[in-house]
């Protein structure tokens, strides 16, 4: 399963899990929009004399920092942790996103207060904005690392529960044929010797009936006459029985 195909896995309306992978996507185009409208709108500086700009640009990155703490602290160690450095990557990246979001705030909020304050000169406010653009680029760039690693570390997981399954199914597969053709072992065995035990007897018979020929003189065709060769000359005919079958001929 590829990526895109993880993540369209993931945009699942039925699940809490995948509302909060939509709304990580909407989170990044808003800070896109935010991005767009403090260098580009409004010319350097997206928000007026009274902060509104800075408060909803920090509450967007508030609303950031609790979304991915809770997808990396919550989700990768109560269902997808399968190393304990997954579980510390979460807990380093909500302290980055932490750091990164007081800081762009505090500095939204103190661009905000030198310009009501303070006349400050042009090539001021533009080292300002560069110093803010850095900070407000930081975040972003730690949210798109987040994302890739959540989706990679989730896809390695899964791939890797999928080769283990793989691994007893084989497993379990040849264990069923390993005793499937021992019972076809057994049932040939018991089919051939099936198959022979008249062979067998048939030679024993043969055996017993040439044995009485050379004793009576007689010609027998056929086992019906037995039975009445026996009762004729029983002692002889018990004898040869006994030496068809595998015992020792009596003495005369």
């Amino acid at each position: 399963m590829s990526r895109l195909q993880e993540f369209r896995k993931g945009l699942d309306f039925r699940s809490a899990t995948s509302l909060r992978n939509l709304g990580g996507v909407v989170i990044f185009l808003a800070n896109a929009l935010s991005s767009y409208l403090f260098f580009v709108e409004y010319g350097g500086l997206a928000f007026d004399r009274f902060g509104q700009g800075a408060t909803l640009v920090a509450g967007l990155w508030g609303f950031t920092v609790v979304d991915l703490a809770y997808m990396f602290w919550h989700r990768l160690k109560m269902h997808d942790a399968e190393t304990v450095s997954q579980v510390t990557t979460a807990k380093w990246m909500f302290v980055a996103l932490f750091i990164t979001s007081v800081c762009i705030s505090g500095l939204y909020f103190g661009m905000a207060t030198l310009q009501v304050l303070f006349e400050v000169s042009e090539g001021a406010m533009w080292y300002l904005n560069l110093f803010a653009l850095i900070f407000l680029t930081a975040p972003v760039i730690v949210n798109i690392v987040g994302y890739h690693h959540y989706f990679t570390n989730s896809l390695a997981a899964q791939q890797q529960k999928k080769r283990a399954e793989i691994r007893q199914l084989m497993a379990d597969t040849q264990l069923a044929e390993d005793e499937r053709l021992a019972d076809l072992e057994v049932e040939d065995r018991e089919r051939a010797l099936a198959d022979f035990r008249p062979l067998i007897q048939d030679q024993r018979d043969n055996e017993f009936r040439r044995r009485l020929e050379e004793l009576t003189g007689l010609q027998i065709d056929t086992p019906r006459q037995l039975p009445s060769m026996a009762a004729s000359q029983p002692n002889e005919v018990r004898g040869l029985r006994d030496a068809g079958e595998g015992g020792e001929r009596p003495n005369s």
